[in-house]
């Protein structure tokens, strides 16, 4: 496992995570590591990093991961999708406002619509395999929904695994969550077989 201590806003904001995610991806290239035994994973703002990197990574001519998987992932930074306003109640973790303020900071005035700060915006042709989670009750629900569709509109495998009541990003509690086991194992399979 290699876990990246990226660059955080407001001090570092976009795109400093993303260079620090593609500088790590091209390293562990850069010393052999083969693509097909590497999967790019990520959680909320991670997921975000995990499309975006994809994405970069794709248009670089870079040979591309295994697979991917995100977990509540952020998608779409101009924050106009309808779970946002319309779950800000029944998330248990974030707000509408805590996003489009946590938005805000991380763009620092780039186009809400570039595609690797916005990875919705993007185009997913040729991608690997994506795993995406959601809860039906958070408000980043829709980002996902949304990527999940353009990935299989552009012939991309995108499995979704949902649940609801559960929290913004609940595999990660596995330790302490039934739901979590189970999805976990899931992931954990599609991890083995992406195809």
């Amino acid at each position: 496992v290699y876990l990246l201590d990226y660059r955080l806003a407001p001090e570092h904001p976009y795109p400093a995570a993303v260079d620090d995610c593609m500088n790590a991806y091209r390293a562990l290239l850069d010393q052999g590591v083969n693509p097909q035994q590497l999967v790019i994973a990520g959680d909320s703002a991670g997921g975000n990093l995990t499309l975006a990197t994809l994405l970069r990574a794709r248009d670089e001519g870079l040979p591309l991961p295994r697979c991917a998987v995100t977990f509540s992932p952020t998608t779409d930074a101009s924050c106009r999708l309808p779970s946002i306003d319309g779950n800000d109640r029944s998330d248990a973790m974030l707000t509408a406002s805590m996003i489009r303020q946590a938005s805000a900071i991380y763009l620092n005035g780039t186009d809400p619509h570039t595609p690797y700060a916005s990875p919705l915006h993007g185009e997913y042709g040729g991608l690997p395999p994506l795993l995406f989670t959601t809860s039906e009750n958070e408000c980043l629900r829709d980002d996902c929904y949304a990527a999940v569709n353009k990935a299989r509109e552009a012939g991309v495998t995108a499995r979704l695994i949902t649940r609801g009541g559960m929290p913004h990003v609940w595999p990660i509690f596995y330790p302490v969550m039934p739901e979590a086991k189970k999805d976990l194992k899931k992931v954990v399979g599609f991890v083995q077989h992406p195809g």
